[in-house]
């Protein structure tokens, strides 16, 4: 029964297709890209919420934040925390099913000898370490090495499967020896587990995981709220009581800040409180660290934008709802030579489900060709797509269940939408009128189009406005001026590892071309440095937090900037990297 009329649906649109070539075309088109910058921006929302929920029991991790105190009249949380907040916590919420914290370094040079006498060495800038708890609390796979052992000695790490295969190659990583460190402050590491690379949805990434126990700072300063290098995270029993949880949360800096006020500052908590300062924790479900609901100061990597994703989303709906309403214009457009093969239609038999249906399957039919040339376009973009949003985003159709059903979904919908009123408009008359010729479209069909045609013009401004409006706020930031001059500069790194580095300046300045040149600890706009406190009344005691020589393998980064002329290059006979 189905067969006959399923094949003369083709038929009938395979003839239409032909017959109007332009209509055709301008359908086609505007669906497929649609549909094309639908999915691309699908796959970019998709991504953005689906960050750390890989995690087992995520829904039960949290982060502890506290308030920023770094700052002055600032209610923003700050995610960076002291070693002695994970010793209150510990003492303090019984309901915590595990804790971990995790140490943010910095950056290290590690070198490997292979069996052929061949050093490898490299700047590794992505070094974490973090506390026996950590492979338990997060779901990072261990490809090698054992997780409740392969962080517990000191001087162990952990390698991405990547990073292990830069140094090692083919050679199996466990029971490696490496040096972090140069010259005199070298210190050997035991490598002893090798994890699968960190996803592209992971706040936490790393290359390189060293132990806690390597770190005996940390151990020190175990009482410490100050030392703000940590990042701690919780898992709660699952039926927890969350409520009575941040009730306790509010007792605690009270309780074991006392001790790091009176070291550091030579205040009680009280006085300080009295000073008009701040000092609550917080817990941040770690499913909300990547678009969190409100300003987070993070230490480990930086959030993405809530605002963005649900404007973007918006886009994309507006993007569809644009192309279905263009179909259904250039539908209504063709209302003569429509209402006469209705009515003919109609004549011979068809009711309005029939020929209702027939619209649909025409409306389906074109944006299921839409969707195989969006695809192709999508393959085609990707590349560029994820370097301007700077995420690896790809599609998987094979792999990918719910990318399919959401595809075919938004066909299905599409085709809904884009048939619904030329559906109600040309089935709802008499064919006796129609084929007359005597029927009109109305007025209330021509409000209906012409209201269609504002809005979609509408809203076709206000995007092209937008785009305007951000390209010209991009300009802004790439021509500003930041209080120096960017061009001819040059950046040569690491000369902390030189014996004399203000003897390589001078050098530098006798190279053919330089202008000037000169050192500094951080290049501009970036620039930090260590922390350190000195309490009322205790001036011939100072407290500093910055790292012991010879107690880590951290190396503090020294550059040189070079400021060079117009012939700079061409005297020198290369290029380098500005």
């Amino acid at each position: 029964k189905y067969q006959p009329m399923i094949r003369n649906y083709v038929v009938l649109f395979l003839r239409n297709l032909s017959r109007q070539k332009l209509f055709s075309i301008i359908n086609l088109l505007g669906l497929t890209v649609s549909i094309s910058s639908a999915v691309l921006i699908y796959l970019y929302v998709r991504h953005e919420l689906s960050y750390d929920s890989f995690h087992n029991h995520a829904d039960r991790i949290y982060r502890v934040n506290q308030t920023f105190i770094w700052g002055e009249n600032d209610n923003n949380q700050f995610s960076s925390t002291g070693p002695g907040v994970a010793t209150a916590l510990r003492a303090e919420l019984p309901e915590a099913e595990l804790l971990t914290s995790i140490h943010t370094p910095g950056n290290f040079i590690i070198s490997y000898t292979n069996p052929k006498g061949e050093v490898l060495v490299f700047e590794e800038d992505e070094v974490l370490a973090a506390d026996t708890n950590f492979f338990a609390m997060f779901n990072f796979p261990l490809l090698q090495g054992e997780p409740d052992n392969a962080l517990r000695q000191a001087n162990t790490m952990v390698m991405s499967e990547s990073t292990a295969k830069k140094y090692f190659g083919d050679e199996n990583p466990i029971g490696k020896l490496v040096r972090l460190g140069t010259f005199d402050n070298q210190q050997t590491y035991e490598v002893t587990g090798v994890v699968k690379d960190t996803p592209d949805n992971s706040y936490i990434e790393f290359d390189v995981l060293l132990s806690m126990s390597s770190f005996p700072t940390i151990a020190r300063l175990h009482w410490s709220w100050v030392f703000t290098q940590l990042e701690t995270y919780v898992r709660l029993h699952e039926g927890t009581d969350f409520a009575n949880t941040q009730t306790k949360l509010a007792t605690i800096p009270r309780k074991y800040a006392e001790e790091t006020l009176q070291r550091v500052m030579n205040v009680s908590y009280e006085e300080y409180i009295k000073s008009g300062k701040k000092w609550d924790l917080f817990l941040q479900p770690m499913l909300s660290i990547h678009l969190p609901d409100q300003v987070v100061y993070n230490r480990l990597n930086e959030p993405g934008n809530k605002k963005m994703v649900y404007a973007m989303s918006g886009i994309a709906m507006f993007i569809l709802l644009l192309a279905c309403i263009n179909f259904m214009n250039l539908s209504t457009a063709q209302f003569t030579r429509r209402v006469k093969e209705a009515s003919v239609r109609k004549i011979l038999g068809l009711g309005r489900k029939e020929l209702s249906l027939n619209y649909f399957l025409e409306a389906l039919a074109f944006c299921a060709i839409a969707l195989v040339a969006a695809l192709a376009l999508v393959q085609l973009t990707m590349p560029a797509f994820s370097t301007l949003t700077g995420q690896q985003i790809s599609i998987d159709l094979f792999s990918d269940g719910g990318l399919v059903f959401s595809i075919v979904a938004l066909v299905i919908i599409m085709a809904l939408i884009a048939s619904s009123y030329p559906t109600y408009f040309l089935t709802g008359f008499h064919p006796v009128e129609g084929m007359k010729g005597k029927l009109k479209a109305g007025t209330r069909g021509k409000v209906f189009r012409n209201g269609l045609v504002v809005f979609q013009f509408s809203v076709s401004i206000v995007l092209v406005a937008c785009t305007a409006i951000v390209f010209q706020q991009l300009n802004y930031v790439t021509e500003k001026e930041i209080g120096f001059d960017k061009e001819n500069l040059l950046v040569l790194n690491h000369v902390n590892l030189v014996k004399d580095p203000e003897t390589l300046v001078k050098a530098t300045e006798n190279v053919n071309g330089v202008i000037h040149a000169s050192t500094c600890t951080s290049v501009p706009p970036r620039v930090w440095g260590g922390d350190k406190f000195s309490a009322d009344g205790m001036n011939s005691q100072t407290f500093a937090l910055n790292y012991t020589s010879g107690d880590e393998a951290f190396i503090p980064t020294m550059s040189i900037i070079i400021k060079y002329g117009r012939n700079f290059i061409a005297d020198n006979g290369g290029d380098y990297e500005r």
